[in-house]
C-alpha cells in the first residue's frame, strides 16, 4: 500500500506516514476505511518496543512520584468490529507503520476511544463519539502472533484497564466537546485532528474527555 503523508497538527506540522495506524485506523466524517472482524488474535510477547520491560504500574506510579502528568491518548476506532474487539480483549493494536508513535506510551497512560461516525456504516445518522476510557497497564510490545486484518498485519500492541467504559453506540458526542479543546486550533474543521489513528493530547485535553466520558458511565449508574 503507498504511504501518503500529511501534516500532523498536533506536531507542530511534522509530515508522517497516513496509512493504517492503529487498529482500525480511518478517516473522520463518514471517510472511515472498512474493516473485517479480526481472524486472529495475537497474545503481546514479553519484549516491549522502544523501551525496557515495565511491571504493571510501576512506570505510572514512579511518574507521580517525580510529578510528572500521565500522558493522555486518543485512539481513533473507524470500524465497529473493531472497537468489540477491544473492549472484548481489554488491548490495542496497531502496525508497523505506527509501531514507533505506539512505542510512546507508557503504563498508566490514559487512553481515550473515540469511535468515528462511519463505524457503524450509517454516517448520516450516527456521529463521532467517546466511549471509553482506559489506563495503560503494559508496555507496547511485538505480539507474538500476529493480528491479521484485510491483508494488514497487526504488530505490536498493549493492554488495558477501562476506568469507564459506555454502550457501543451510547458514547459522548464529540462535536460539543470541540469547543474547549485547546489541540484543537481551527475549530470549524475539527475532524481533521483526528484523522490519524492515534493522537496525544494535552494533559487539559484529556482532563475534558476523561471527565466527559466519566459522567457519562456515572449518569448510566445512577437510580432513576
Amino acid at each position: 500500500m503507498p504511504v501518503e503523508h500529511h501534516r500532523d497538527p498536533t506536531h507542530h506540522g511534522v509530515a508522517r506516514p497516513r496509512s493504517v495506524q492503529s487498529l482500525e485506523d480511518g478517516l473522520e466524517d463518514g471517510h472511515a476505511a472498512t474493516l473485517p472482524a479480526v481472524r486472529t488474535a495475537g497474545r503481546p510477547a514479553e519484549r516491549p518496543v522502544g523501551g525496557s520491560l515495565r511491571r504493571r504500574g510501576l512506570a505510572y506510579d514512579a511518574a507521580r512520584m517525580t510529578g510528572l502528568e500521565r500522558a493522555g491518548w486518543v485512539a481513533v476506532l473507524a470500524e465497529a468490529e473493531g472497537l468489540r474487539w477491544v473492549l472484548e480483549r481489554s488491548r490495542m493494536a496497531w502496525t508497523e507503520a505506527s509501531a514507533r508513535r505506539a512505542a510512546q506510551i507508557r503504563p498508566g497512560d490514559a487512553l481515550v476511544l473515540y469511535v468515528a461516525r462511519g463505524a457503524f456504516h450509517n454516517p448520516t445518522r450516527d456521529e463521532s463519539r467517546l466511549v471509553a476510557l482506559a489506563e495503560v497497564t503494559t508496555p507496547v510490545r511485538r505480539l507474538r502472533q500476529p493480528v491479521e486484518l484485510a491483508g494488514r498485519t497487526f504488530v505490536v500492541g498493549c493492554d488495558l484497564r477501562f476506568e469507564a467504559r459506555l454502550p457501543e453506540r451510547g458514547g459522548v458526542p464529540v462535536r460539543p466537546l470541540v469547543p474547549r479543546l485547546s489541540f484543537v486550533r481551527r475549530k470549524e474543521v475539527w475532524g481533521q485532528y483526528f484523522r490519524s489513528g492515534l493522537v496525544r493530547v494535552p494533559p487539559e485535553d484529556l482532563e475534558v474527555l476523561a471527565r466527559a466520558v466519566r459522567e457519562a458511565a456515572s449518569d448510566r449508574l445512577a437510580p432513576r
